[in-house]
């Protein structure tokens, strides 16, 4: 009541101050949205890479190199016999080492990424209490062995080649599984991720190995991780939908096993289709 009797210029001063900053944050925000549209407009019409070379003494230089002078095939790595034309994104899309890749990345993926969901589910139904903390091992532990096993899994790709840990690694993926399915109690399962972890330290190191090793010479690096990351992401959404749904239909032991005989199709994808691709 004293508040509107007797007006406070502390009050009015706050509230002043809090209309000049809120002014300035829509000042702000409204500049960067502008300059982000100046930006995306000069790029589609060529104005801003003019702009760039005209302030860039480094990008004036580049450009002052004539273009008969670049080797081509040397700045992409490409072997001395090759000349100066690539292999080009057809004889990309037709290496049968990537395809091959491709389709081992999407069966692991398809087996993997429902694991866990599911054993989440499936401890909080037997723990009660105890839940919150065996699913946190269940995450930690594995991200541990990963931590642990990739500086090996990294030697043992360059002594003993792509192929070999390929295996290991996938073999890992459908014994987890049916460890999963015939483990009982709540802490049991954590025994289970563990070896899943090896699966993890495997992928992490030589999903970007094994792409190197395609796209040699060609510079298609991105494209083929792009290619890569797209069957990462069919693999792990199909693999929640088909684990849900065998697992509501069947029960959670059968959805391990269907998803442990995934991993066995993807580890035969690895034995029976892949090559060594590592260079000698």
């Amino acid at each position: 009541m004293s508040c509107h009797l007797v007006p406070d210029s502390r009050f009015a001063r706050a509230g002043r101050g809090a209309r000049r900053k809120q002014a300035f944050f829509f000042t702000l925000r409204r500049r960067a949205r502008l300059t982000s549209c100046a930006l995306v407009l000069g790029v589609a019409l060529g104005a801003a890479p003019l702009a760039d070379i005209e302030k860039d003494p480094a990008l004036l230089a580049l450009a002052a190199i004539p273009a008969g002078q670049i080797n081509h095939a040397q700045a992409r790595g490409a072997d001395p016999g090759m000349g100066q034309t690539g292999s080009g994104f057809r004889i990309l899309a037709r290496d049968r080492a990537l395809l091959a890749f491709s389709l081992a990345v999407f069966l692991f993926h398809l087996a993997n990424a429902a694991m866990l969901p599911l054993i989440a589910a499936e401890i909080t139904a037997r723990s009660g209490d105890f839940a919150n903390m065996i699913i946190a091992a269940c995450i930690v532990l594995p991200q541990a062995v990963v931590a642990l096993c990739s500086p090996w899994v990294g030697r043992r790709a360059e002594l003993s080649g792509r192929r070999t840990m390929l295996l290991l690694g996938w073999a890992a993926l459908p014994l987890r599984g049916v460890l999963l399915a015939l483990l009982p109690g709540a802490w049991l399962p954590i025994a289970a991720q563990a070896v899943g972890g090896i699966s993890a330290a495997v992928f992490g190191v030589l999903f970007p190995l094994i792409a190197a090793d395609i796209t040699r010479g060609t510079s298609h690096f991105n494209l083929c991780m792009g290619a890569l990351g797209l069957a990462v992401s069919f693999g792990a959404a199909l693999s929640t939908t088909l684990g849900g749904w065998i697992a509501d239909t069947a029960g959670v032991p059968v959805a391990f096993a269907v998803l442990s005989l995934v991993g066995l199709f993807a580890t035969l994808a690895v034995w029976l289709a892949m090559p060594e691709t590592r260079s000698d």
